[in-house]
């Protein structure tokens, strides 16, 4: 997977849902030094040939799969970076759409759908892990997505670990039936 334009394939909130997601994942950021992110959930990791191919991609699922609703489960958190803190989701209605997707792009063979939208990217000490995951817990609320997006590193890099030089490629609301 040395060749063509790395891409991240999120799913992404409704307006509402992102107007507090996106607040609380900035204070987190703020408040422990790492960069902040728009709220999302990633369906698929991999290559594509060029941002022109990662439009027809996008238009081309969307067109078959419709807005999803899924209820967070519990605030979990971990020593991965990408994963310190997080709303756990069911994966299961994710299926379909991160197939589709697998068809249509280059995966990479890292990269597994388990879902869950990340709080906060950071190396974060066990304690304080603990305390934001038991600080955040929305078990339960039920979260609304309506669009998918591309997302790709910071023009020249080749990898996803400089976050505030991720740049969106390509966006396409769902409107399948």
């Amino acid at each position: 997977m040395s060749h063509g334009l790395p891409i991240g394939v999120w799913l992404t909130p409704c307006k509402a849902d992102a107007a507090w997601l996106d607040p609380l994942i900035n204070r987190l950021s703020a408040d422990h030094g790492t960069p902040p992110f728009a709220a999302h959930v990633s369906l698929h990791v991999g290559r594509v040939a060029d941002e022109a191919q990662a439009r027809d991609i996008l238009d081309r699922v969307a067109a078959r799969h419709a807005p999803l609703t899924l209820t967070a489960g519990a605030t979990g958190h971990g020593a991965a970076r990408f994963r310190a803190v997080y709303i756990d989701l069911p994966t299961g209605p994710l299926r379909d759409i991160a197939a589709a997707l697998a068809l249509r792009i280059e995966p990479d063979p890292a990269f597994s759908l388990d879902a869950h939208l990340s709080l906060i990217y950071a190396e974060l000490p066990p304690a304080v892990r603990v305390a934001l995951a038991d600080g955040n817990d929305h078990r339960g609320r039920r979260l609304h997505f309506d669009d998918i997006v591309a997302v790709a590193p910071a023009a020249g890099e080749n990898d996803f670990d400089n976050v505030p030089g991720w740049r969106i490629v390509a966006r396409a609301p769902l409107r399948g039936l």
